[in-house]
């Protein structure tokens, strides 16, 4: 449960930097689609690292609302709760 609450601390926190960015649509579609691409890559090299990430609802928002730094978060988090 502690969990979900910093993932939604973090979320709330980047979306406060995108509106004060002054672009905030454009800041919020180029994290979203940085955030599915690397989550895409993650699965696509999954065969050669062996580290793959589930595709789901919460994956897919972590990603879109979190970018790069939000997909590496699911990483951590998957190596902590596997190990």
């Amino acid at each position: 449960m502690a969990a979900i609450a910093v993932l939604a601390t973090g979320g709330l926190v980047i979306i406060g930097f995108m509106v004060r960015s002054g672009k905030p649509v454009r800041s919020l579609l180029s994290s979203a689609v940085q955030g599915v691409l690397a989550l895409a890559v993650v699965n696509l090299t999954g065969t050669l690292t062996g580290v793959t990430l589930s595709v789901n609802a919460a994956s897919l928002g972590v990603a879109a609302l979190g970018g790069v730094p939000g997909i590496i978060g699911l990483l951590m988090m998957n190596i902590v709760m596997a190990g």
